[in-house]
């Protein structure tokens, strides 16, 4: 659950978080669950899912830093209230 869907171009060379990746996306809604934000991969042909707990990132900025690249499809399912 993001505020906007985002469809992003990559410069050659160019690094982004997952975090950047969010907030250029308009943020998470009100009912995104932070925990567990999904990022689909294709890696040697094969799809890989990471799941990230997104919201331990934006609490402590020195935690790990989970690099976007092209082709990742980030998803985040609401929270069950």
């Amino acid at each position: 659950e993001f505020r906007r869907v985002l469809f992003r171009s990559f410069k050659e060379g160019e690094k982004v978080s997952l975090v950047e990746a969010i907030l250029q996306a308009g943020d998470f809604s009100n009912v995104a669950n932070k925990n567990k934000v999904s990022i689909l991969r294709q890696e040697n042909g094969t799809q890989k899912v990471y799941v990230e707990d997104v919201e331990a990132m934006l609490i402590n900025p020195k935690s790990k830093r989970f690099e976007v690249m092209p082709g990742d499809v980030i998803s985040v399912k609401q929270t069950i209230f």
